[in-house]
């Protein structure tokens, strides 16, 4: 049994919680709120506003930082992005005497506005402050600590279906179709997947790269996807287009089967998320 401890425990952070206890594992949490998972040792506090840092006393094995700012603001990213994991590194050091192998949610953000494929090997050149401070936080973990960084592309599942919402305002006339782009994508559960799968291989002599892109590795042009949704939901869209912009996101790693992917492909996905609905 292995002891991990979760920084954030948002959505997906709890569902992460729960698959590492099925697999016999232990598992401590920091979240500002109260709430947590059975099981869960839970160290409430704001890591931003804290003196001291309370963190477990026995040293985890690995640590998550599923971290998600209060705003969409410079100054919010760099707070959640670079402060806190600068101020949860150093109380790690202090507390344990050594720091953890680290995995961090980040996103494709960091790509930039580039046309066409990128993956592992691609240059990270962000467009926007979010993709520069994510880059700037990935360096950072990346020089203090092993880490892994998982760059994850847009994800959708139950309760992130915005795509469905779009497809029925498109349907009832309320919005104008987007302009044509490539949509990379990837299903929560496979989110969580890939976290647990990454952070049982830092257990083992056989430690994750220090990139990893989480994406269902079939990119498709957003209208199409509108265009099924809107067959799936007894209608018709016949949205069309001549270009497609946009990053067309793969991962090298899943491609070579490191994780196997349980929604290889939207259809999959969003078919039960339309079902639900």
């Amino acid at each position: 049994m292995a002891h991990f401890l979760i920084v954030g425990l948002g959505q997906i952070g709890q569902e992460l919680a729960q698959g590492l206890i099925s697999q016999g594992h232990q598992v401590s949490a920091i979240r500002r709120g109260q709430q947590a998972p059975e099981q869960v040792a839970l160290y409430a506090q704001d890591l931003l506003a804290a003196e001291a840092i309370k963190l477990p006393p026995q040293a985890p094995d690995v640590v998550y930082l599923i971290i998600t700012p209060n705003e969409r603001t410079r100054d919010a990213y760099e707070a959640a992005f670079i402060e806190l994991p600068q101020r949860l590194l150093s109380a790690l050091k202090a507390q344990y005497g050594t720091v953890p192998p680290i995995i961090f949610v980040s996103s494709t953000a960091v790509y930039g506005e580039v046309d066409g494929p990128v993956d592992e090997s691609s240059q990270a050149e962000p467009a926007m402050f979010n993709g520069e401070v994510l880059l700037q936080a990935e360096q950072q973990l990346l020089a203090a600590a092993p880490a892994t960084v998982v760059r994850f592309s847009g994800i959708y599942g139950p309760g992130r279906e915005s795509r469905i919402r779009l497809a029925k305002q498109l349907i009832q006339g309320e919005k104008e179709a987007p302009v044509a782009r490539w949509s990379s994508c990837i299903h929560s559960a496979d989110v969580v997947g890939l976290l647990q799968h990454l952070g049982e291989r830092w257990l083992t002599e056989n430690a994750p790269p220090q990139v990893v892109v989480g994406t269902d590795n079939t990119p498709v042009v957003n209208l199409e996807v509108l265009n099924w949704l809107a067959a799936q939901l007894g209608e018709k869209l016949q949205l069309s287009w001549q270009q497609v912009a946009g990053r067309a996101v793969k991962s090298r790693y899943i491609a070579a089967g490191h994780y196997t992917l349980q929604y290889p492909s939207y259809q999959q996905g969003y078919a039960e998320l339309v079902a639900a609905n």
